[in-house]
């Protein structure tokens, strides 16, 4: 299974970002209306204000609020409060469960970047679903018939998943494609190997009738960490022994920085393109979808 996480949990976690932030709203500096951030200073009367502000504000030596001295006391109080307060990331209800301390936000946004829970986009053309990437698979199963196949550790430690994908009518979608994912373990010693993925790729076969051809792409949800070269092997098995075997390599590309990339890789021939079989190689005679099928070997350099 996949290891999808569940949504957070404000019980277990403690003070949710709703409620975080409703207490940052509640506590601005009252002469920037940023956030406070410590050191906080107040005035005689414990106005407070940030140490910016303050700053500005001892030339004219009087507080914003109230006019009366300002002073270079710090507020102790507000400090604790702010130094205690623990942000969920944005995608909490998505079901990251990490949390920072309000003090640490500068680091955040590093996380928030590169979070498992922050939502992709499926590359199909004309799909608008967005989810965490770890649910991407699941979609593809669902929405665009695809199948989920587990590579395999190859003993000079690069992974090779091998598949079979046939050509009746009924194994193409509206958009005349098949979908494959290809998922990447991170421990490749685990009885089930597919309970803790790493990365997963995405093989798109389509048939092009304009052409008269076959089109084959490997793509990944995002920078691969696993792999940025690819060697695609596609063998056509046809009634009585007959094969042909077409062979690329090239970069992984991110299906992420455009939502058409599918489709241009197609149109640019960044991508594995077969010729119809109509030749004497397989019989003499035009062969329609329903007599061969191709036999898919995916190697990740």
């Amino acid at each position: 299974m996949l290891p999808i996480k569940p949504a957070v949990n404000e019980k277990e976690t403690g003070i949710s970002t709703r409620s975080t932030n409703k207490l940052m709203d509640a506590l601005p500096c009252p002469i920037c209306l940023k956030p406070l951030f410590p050191p906080v200073y107040q005035c005689q009367n414990g106005h407070t204000a940030c140490a910016s502000c303050c700053k500005l504000q001892l030339t004219k030596g009087t507080c914003p609020s109230c006019s009366a001295p300002l002073g270079g006391n710090r507020c102790s109080v507000v400090e604790n409060i702010i130094e205690s307060l623990e942000i969920n990331c944005k995608y909490d209800i998505l079901g990251c469960l990490k949390t920072v301390q309000y003090t640490k936000l500068s680091k955040w946004a590093e996380h928030e970047d590169v979070c498992e829970f922050r939502p992709f986009h499926c590359p199909v053309v004309g799909c608008n679903y967005e989810v965490p990437k770890l649910i991407l698979p699941l979609h593809f199963q669902d929405s665009h018939n695809g199948r989920l196949v587990l590579s395999e550790l190859q003993p000079d430690d690069q992974r090779k998943a091998s598949f079979t994908i046939e050509t009746g009518d009924s194994d193409y979608d509206v958009c005349h494609s098949q979908y494959v994912i290809v998922l990447v373990s991170s421990d490749e010693n685990t009885e089930d190997q597919g309970s803790d993925v790493k990365s997963f790729f995405l093989i798109h076969h389509q048939v092009d009738d304009e052409f008269c051809r076959y089109s084959f792409s490997c793509t990944t949800f995002g920078p691969s960490i696993m792999s940025t070269r690819y060697r695609l092997l596609v063998e056509i098995e046809k009634p009585g022994n007959l094969k042909v075997n077409h062979t690329i390599e090239g970069p992984v590309l991110d299906n992420q920085e455009d939502k058409t990339l599918l489709s241009k890789v197609v149109r640019h021939g960044d991508c594995l393109l077969v010729p119809k079989l109509n030749d004497s190689r397989l019989g003499g005679s035009s062969a329609t979808r329903k007599d061969f099928s191709f036999r898919v070997q995916l190697l990740l350099l």
